[in-house]
């Protein structure tokens, strides 16, 4: 129901600035004969703790997390998941995420953890590079919040569409991008989108954004991906195009605090490579 002539989605402070949602993704990939799907389901809390002139601060409690697989690439997810369990972040007025401003208290974290870790890991020189490269996000300034950013769980609560105007004269429709960081070995693939406020209740002031988009091609960069894929298959003259879309999907409640969202991702190159991610979100208290 879109009466009015312009709407501005701001959040707002109600009784409870406290969210409990549980967030389930599921993402799946082929590479040749190479096959991988895996399942998450994670509860977090959202705390607005406070706000300013210029943006929010918000508190992200994990509450707990389950994952099918825990082997492969997937095996230290389970003794790095304690430096996610409480992050503060500051957002600008869009709630796109700014800063980490706990990131003291992570690393203080990280050198209680650290010991047990290297024992477990002793012996393992893979699981030693992957570990090492992680905690060189907390010491780099700014990697840790561009890896907030770009994750499809941070962003289901968090997704940057705060303060925006919508207006009657452009359909209640805005232009937007989104960016999946090494989607094809380091190469990132680039999407155009548009973001349209589908539906606004006056009475409830609930409103849905629907956003849609496509490969934007001109800024892929296709000579990486086609030597990435050469060099894993081998094959000289290997179709490279890459076809895909993304959608999301986001209600807000009277105070613009999320009740739900998804986001699904697919892309794919013939022959050669296809991958999803859908992840979705629900409230888990009122």
């Amino acid at each position: 129901m879109l009466t009015e002539k312009d709407y501005l989605i701001t959040i707002r402070e109600d009784l409870h600035n406290t969210r409990q949602y549980r967030i389930s993704q599921e993402i799946s990939y082929t590479l040749e004969d190479f096959q991988y799907h895996n399942e998450i389901e994670t509860d977090i809390s959202l705390t607005l703790v406070s706000k300013t002139e210029t943006g929010h601060v918000f508190e992200i409690g994990m509450l707990k997390q389950w994952q099918l697989k825990t082997d492969g690439l997937d095996r230290w997810d389970k003794d790095m998941a304690p430096l996610r369990k409480n992050l503060q972040i500051e957002t600008d007025l869009s709630g796109t995420m700014r800063q980490v401003l706990n990131i003291a208290e992570v690393k203080d974290l990280w050198q209680e953890l650290r010991p047990a870790v290297a024992e477990k890991y002793a012996g393992d020189e893979e699981s030693k590079t992957v570990i090492n490269a992680s905690v060189a996000l907390l010491y780099a300034p700014g990697e840790l919040e561009k890896v907030l950013q770009s994750s499809y769980l941070y962003h289901a609560v968090l997704p940057g569409l705060y303060h925006q105007k919508f207006d009657r004269q452009h359909d209640f429709t805005l232009k937007g991008s989104r960016v999946v960081p090494n989607a094809i070995g380091t190469a990132s693939l680039p999407f155009n989108t548009q973001i349209k406020l589908q539906q606004y209740d006056p009475f409830t002031e609930e409103c849905q954004l629907k956003i849609s988009g496509q490969i934007d091609q001109d800024a892929l960069d296709k000579d990486n991906i086609s030597a990435l894929l050469r060099g894993l298959t081998d094959i000289y003259n290997l179709k490279t195009e890459v076809q895909g879309f993304h959608m999301e999907d986001y209600s807000f409640d009277r105070f613009h605090w999320i009740k739900e969202s998804a986001q699904l991702t697919q892309y794919a190159i013939e022959g050669s490579l296809m991958f999803r991610n859908l992840c979705t979100l629900k409230l888990l208290n009122n």
